[in-house]
């Protein structure tokens, strides 16, 4: 009986060195999920205190729910290990902003240069849910050496279909580097009662890259099982 599969040993030469590579591949981010792991090992217990950390093989998001109910309310926070995001906007950016501004003219150099002044912010997207009855407050953020916000919307049942509650996004609302900074200080403080503090999104963003090379490894594996076949 003909068949097109071939045995490892009888694979082209260009085969078996595509299988090496990974094989590399995976060798080397084993180690580095490993000393990740080691790097935050007392965080994710810390973590694991509060919330439940929802994290599947294959799947890029992280889901961290907080285990116990307060008030009625519940809090999730979303974030895919792919959401990065550079040198965004803060609360205090636009002093940031002409602070590099003035940087930059001091060393003759054109704002778009404002790279090679190592003033880049680096962050990952994260979504903060409240949910309380059926409503849904949403909190989008990026998650830095703290939690900046950079919307806040809510969303309202339209309609309960069987089991399925259908929700709505209603107006997003300003930018909220526009608001008033009492509005904004009370937002973060509301926060930070709900514990999706500093510590919270340092911790975030060291997890998304714990888990981005853990999916890297998966992704190797898995491109190794299919070639191999």
């Amino acid at each position: 009986m003909f068949t097109c599969y071939q045995s490892l040993s009888t694979l082209p030469t260009h085969h078996s060195s595509l299988l090496d590579r990974l094989n590399v591949v995976i060798e080397n981010n084993n180690t580095k999920v490993n000393d990740y792991l080691v790097e935050y090992r007392n965080d994710i217990k810390k973590v694991k205190r509060k919330f439940d950390i929802c994290d599947k093989e294959l799947i890029g998001d992280v889901i961290l729910k907080r285990n116990k109910q307060k008030n009625g309310e519940w809090l999730e926070i979303k974030f895919n290990c792919d959401a990065e995001v550079i040198d965004f906007d803060d609360d205090d950016g636009y002093d940031r902003i002409l602070n590099l501004l003035e940087r930059a003219e001091e060393k003759h150099l054109d704002y778009s240069d404002k790279l090679a002044l190592g003033e880049e912010k680096q962050g990952i997207e994260v979504d903060v849910y409240i949910i309380k009855g059926g409503e849904r407050l949403t909190f989008h953020c990026i998650a830095s050496d703290k939690f900046v916000i950079q919307k806040v919307y809510f969303d309202s049942p339209i309609s309960l279909a069987g089991d399925t509650l259908e929700l709505k996004k209603l107006y997003s609302g300003p930018k909220y580097v526009n608001l008033e900074e009492p509005l904004r200080d009370a937002l973060q403080r509301y926060l930070k009662k709900r514990l999706v503090d500093d510590f919270l999104s340092t911790f975030i963003f060291n997890y998304s890259r714990l888990k981005r090379e853990k999916e890297f490894t998966h992704w190797a594996e898995h491109m190794k099982t299919i070639l191999s076949n």
